[in-house]
């Protein structure tokens, strides 16, 4: 049977330079690139710490294999260390890419090599709809009282720049990174949008109702980058989920818990499936646009239809 490697999650295995090694390489060199980063980073925090003598910021950094119930995203060395600290991942991919040079690092973008700018915003718009609203009804209902702001002005101005960001790599990241790379090698686009939402999972320290909400959300991040054939609704939905929780969470809110309780995953599944059928809709009704697949590099076997080169 003919494998369809025209999709997003497996179209960079046909790029004349593709070799299975190469998404690998790629890999091991951002997570050098990343910690390299992470360091500098530390540092900046660190000398931050000592010039003003904010030195609770810093807590973040032991809080931050600790759970959520710490979560610092609002001081300045706070957001710094846990928005920042996951932000640089999109350098680090972009240096890893360059060492490389097998693909063009617009191929993580989409299939197109473009980013939609108008098409993101539509998307920004439906999540904040489906997602970003109820979520910030659940947690007045759930927490109606106003608690202790936690942001600093600077703080709160760095969660609005780096919050995004923060979305932006772990999409760049798992989405693109990874599951093109297992995407290339097993040719299997649904596998891979599973398997590369197993490590997102693992990255995020909840309890077993948490991860498996991770887990679920990863695999609609996975799907929508599938079915759009880019990242922009992947990185929509993610910005509107996290900065809804973080905002509210800065605010006295308490919307960031490490322990998730069951009904917190089952309303993801019914709202975030809710979310994928919108997609679909906005894309059948031509709301949205499906990236075509335009390679600016030779691939290794070029795919002919009636005589034309697609």
């Amino acid at each position: 049977m003919k494998q369809d490697t025209t999709n997003y999650v497996s179209f960079t295995c046909n790029f004349a330079k593709y070799r299975w090694f190469k998404p690998l390489l790629t890999g091991l060199l951002c997570v050098v690139f990343y910690l390299l980063f992470t360091i500098v980073i530390g540092a900046i925090v660190g000398i931050y710490a000592g010039l003003t003598g904010d030195y609770e910021s810093i807590q973040a950094i032991a809080a931050a294999g600790a759970g959520y119930d710490a979560f610092d995203a609002y001081s300045v060395g706070g957001a710094l260390l846990t928005l920042g600290g996951i932000a640089v991942g999109i350098p680090a991919l972009i240096l890893a890419n360059l060492c490389t040079r097998w693909r063009p690092f617009s191929s993580y973008v989409s299939t197109s090599g473009k980013f939609k700018v108008g098409d993101f915003f539509k998307y920004i718009l439906l999540a904040l709809v489906i997602i970003g609203i109820p979520n910030a009804v659940f947690v007045l209902i759930e927490d109606p009282v106003f608690g202790p702001v936690h942001f600093t002005v600077a703080g709160f101005i760095l969660c609005l720049i780096l919050g995004p960001l923060q979305c932006a790599a772990e999409e760049f990241v798992f989405r693109g990174l990874e599951m093109q790379a297992l995407g290339g090698w097993f040719k299997i686009p649904l596998l891979a949008v599973v398997l590369q939402a197993v490590p997102f999972m693992l990255a995020h320290p909840y309890n077993i109702w948490g991860k498996l909400e991770v887990l679920f959300t990863g695999i609609v991040l996975g799907l929508l980058a599938y079915l759009t054939n880019g990242l922009e609704a992947s990185i929509a939905l993610h910005i509107v989920n996290n900065m809804v929780l973080f905002i509210m969470n800065g605010f006295g809110f308490e919307s960031i818990q490490t322990e998730v309780p069951p009904s917190s995953f089952f309303t993801v599944v019914v709202f975030e499936s809710v979310l994928v059928a919108g997609v679909l809709f906005f894309q059948k009704k031509g709301w949205v646009s499906k990236h075509a697949l335009l390679l600016k590099e030779p691939v290794a076997a070029p795919v002919v239809n009636g005589g034309n080169v697609q």
